[in-house]
């Protein structure tokens, strides 16, 4: 008998070391890929920007030689497979500034060249899943917004003017699509006890009008990097891909949606704010808050995924946090890494 538990144990442990094995494999296989991507990018982009002062001779690499390279990142592929869009930043030393631009180049091979001709900072592009619109953050605006233009996938060009899609004064980040291109999910830092936008904006402004710039924290974390958490939680909204930033206006509230409907001002059910009257996932004017709590979604990572995602169907959005903060004053938050997957309708609710 001890025999045969012990085998069957060596047989689990078997199949668990191949699975590591492959995940591994697979992971290991993503990352070269990705290198390769990366280094041809930046090739691409550094051999058509030729860099004034240096001659073309052999030289010594200095500091100035790195701060004129450009910084290749979010690379991503059209659903075409035609095209790959990126963001490339440039340094300016005499004016100590950082911008990033977006570029494109076909996926297939040949030169990169910039896709927006613009002053403003732009990163972080995603195709609709048709391949005809592009979104991107942009720091056209302060704080950033998600912007958004229609996409020739013949020519890999932007056709019309951009559009600004999100006005929180919040700021706007991390833009990703709905797998219907419906909707788009982003992520804000807003002030956890805020109901709505209102309250976020006048918050922020009498911080900034405060003759008293001390600030008292009386919990971890309180800074990351080289910036203060300014009492903020990082939560994830949903807006319609058709929403249109009126900047004439006072900014939208971050209050639950309306739906669009023939009837707008009748109160929704249950059930047709989940589904919809056809079935397919719910179309929001004004961004939801999806995420409210005094809790970071995505909890602060050092790059990589997103850490959230919108199920093929549209109607949920999966995403990580760490709750321990919510479990009592006995728990802190900084001495723990238990982040979990939660999920969420995408009309907001219970997780």
């Amino acid at each position: 008998m001890r025999d045969t538990i012990a085998n069957t144990r060596d047989a689990r442990a078997t199949r668990a070391d191949r699975c590591m094995s492959a995940n591994s494999a697979r992971a290991f296989w993503f990352m070269k890929v990705l290198i390769v991507i990366s280094l041809a990018l930046t090739t691409s982009v550094v051999a058509q920007t030729p860099v004034p002062g240096i001659s073309s001779g052999k030289h010594p690499f200095t500091f100035e030689d790195m701060m004129m390279l450009k910084r290749v990142g979010a690379p991503v592929a059209s659903p075409d497979g035609k095209w790959v869009v990126f963001d490339a930043e440039d340094v300016d030393l005499e004016a100590n500034t950082k911008i990033s631009h977006l570029w494109i180049v076909p996926a297939q091979g040949g030169e990169s060249r910039r896709l927006n001709p613009t002053l403003n900072h732009e990163e972080r592009p995603r195709f609709s899943p048709d391949g005809k619109r592009l979104i991107w953050t942009s720091k056209a605006t302060d704080p950033t917004q998600i912007w958004m233009c229609d996409f020739d996938t013949s020519a890999g060009a932007l056709v019309g003017q951009p559009r600004q899609v999100t006005s929180i004064s919040t700021g706007a980040d991390g833009a990703i699509w709905s797998p219907d291109g419906k909707n788009i999910v982003f992520v804000s830092a807003v002030y956890p006890d805020c109901k709505d936008d209102a309250c976020n904006k006048q918050r922020d402004d009498e911080l900034k009008k405060s003759k008293v710039k001390a600030k008292i924290f009386t919990r971890l974390f309180y800074r990351q990097w080289n910036a203060y958490t300014e009492f903020k939680r990082s939560h994830l909204f949903v807006v319609s891909a058709d929403a249109n930033a009126d900047r004439n206006t006072d900014l939208q509230s971050v209050r639950p949606a309306e739906l669009n409907s023939a009837e707008p001002n009748k109160a929704q059910t249950a059930e047709n704010i989940s589904a919809g009257r056809t079935g397919q996932s719910p179309v929001f004017r004004q961004p939801r808050d999806l995420t409210p709590g005094d809790h970071d979604v995505p909890p602060f990572h050092l790059g990589g995924q997103d850490m959230y995602a919108i199920s093929p169907d549209g109607q949920e959005v999966a995403y990580t946090s760490n709750i321990e903060s919510e479990a009592g004053p006995a728990f802190v938050e900084a001495t723990s890494t238990n982040n979990e997957i939660f999920i969420v309708p995408m009309t907001g609710g219970n997780r």
